[in-house]
């Protein structure tokens, strides 16, 4: 995932699609998060945006996991 310089910018990475957490499986976000990112204030993104490494590893860590079971 590419680390946006400035909040303001998107860290869509154009790999759209809802995992079964909820979150877009290329930037890690929720619906809301991605539909309202062009109205937040910049403190408001830069919440999120140090929330998506913790939401990608959770996402690995359990498709990982369930790779194992199949």
């Amino acid at each position: 995932m590419r680390e946006p310089n400035h909040p303001s910018l998107s860290p869509c990475i154009s790999l759209c699609g809802l995992n079964s957490d909820g979150f877009c499986r290329g930037c890690f976000r929720t619906m809301e998060e991605i539909s309202q990112w062009r109205h937040l204030a910049d403190a408001d993104k830069r919440h999120i945006l140090k929330q998506l490494p913790t939401r990608q590893v959770a996402t690995s860590t359990w498709v990982k996991a369930n790779q194992q079971h199949e």
